[in-house]
């Protein structure tokens, strides 16, 4: 198969070389064009009218081809359909650093280049992994064992119909199961920081895990659960659609 792979952490990110090099190992052609630095929350952003850098890069003991882009996720799908012409018969964004749960998919610039793959025509998966607060310490090995052993599965999933999937995988091992569900709430504690004179920083942490509705991504990855999420470009709320008259 021909697979293309991009991220928002960079192209020299371990989820995503690792698990590049697992699937050129196999026999894939994989073709990995990822930005030159992290691009973390970029969602949707693209580049226009306006030049960035990309080059090749020349690394040793490596299976799959590497492509440094200095933009977006997006641009870096745009790159390699439109002017690298590669036409792959998958889209695989990630593994993100963390998760991307939930409203997460909103601000994701993994989610982005998923997105973005599907809306030209490729089926696509954003793959990411989920663990709680910051600093801990963990393997892409569970990740990259379900992607492997659920390869097939995953791409029925998308193969033939115009939705593409958000995953994400516990870093616990073992995963205990799967569950194909719905997006949940995902909630953080947001503040901005004064850096400097005249400078600024915004951040925040998620906050009450524990409460996630039942049935949602968040709630199944919360016990120990992969989960795999359907998702669609239309943004349509077809219920107050039906009730709105001017």
């Amino acid at each position: 198969m021909n697979i293309l792979m991009t991220n928002d952490d960079g192209v020299h990110s371990d989820g995503i070389v690792l698990l590049a090099e697992e699937l050129a190992k196999r026999g894939h052609t994989v073709t990995v064009c990822a930005p030159e630095r992290n691009q973390s929350a970029s969602s949707h952003s693209i580049t226009m009218r306006a030049e960035y850098h990309a080059e090749k890069l020349d690394l040793e003991n490596r299976s799959a081809v590497y492509y440094a882009v200095d933009a977006k996720p997006v641009d870096c799908v745009q790159f390699a359909l439109r002017y690298l012409k590669i036409q792959p018969d998958l889209l695989i964004s990630g593994i993100n650093n963390g998760m991307n749960i939930g409203s997460d998919v909103i601000y994701s610039g993994t989610v982005g280049g998923a997105r973005e793959g599907a809306l030209s025509g490729v089926p696509s998966w954003a793959v990411s992994v989920f663990y709680e607060g910051r600093g801990q310490s963990y393997s892409f090995s569970p990740a990259i064992t379900f992607i492997l052993e659920n390869f097939e599965s995953l791409f029925a999933m998308v193969a033939e119909n115009k939705t593409f999937l958000n995953i994400n995988v516990p870093v616990n091992q073992p995963v205990c199961g799967v569950k194909i569900c719905k997006l949940a709430k995902s909630e953080y504690s947001m503040h901005v920081d004064k850096t400097g004179e005249n400078t600024y920083c915004l951040d925040g942490l998620p906050i009450e895990f524990d409460k996630a509705e039942r049935g949602t991504d968040l709630y199944y990855a919360m016990k120990g659960y992969a989960t795999v999420t359907p998702l669609t470009f239309d943004a349509t709320d077809y219920a107050a659609l039906k009730g709105i008259t001017l």
